[in-house]
């Protein structure tokens, strides 16, 4: 699930993804669309970290 945490206008916006298992290995591309056409990112991977309530108990 993506979350839009700020808007900046049409040229600057910032998501966290979320819902994601602890120490699970991903692999993100993003497309990004406008009037002219779209254009795909090259592919990221990433191992999200621990969840945060590990931490409390």
């Amino acid at each position: 699930m993506w979350e839009l945490i700020y808007d900046g206008g049409a040229d600057r916006r910032f998501y966290i993804l979320g819902g994601l298992a602890p120490y699970s290995e991903h692999t993100v591309k993003m497309e990004a669309c406008n009037a002219v056409g779209c254009v795909n990112s090259t592919e990221t991977r990433g191992r999200s970290k621990q969840d945060c309530k590990s931490l409390l108990n």
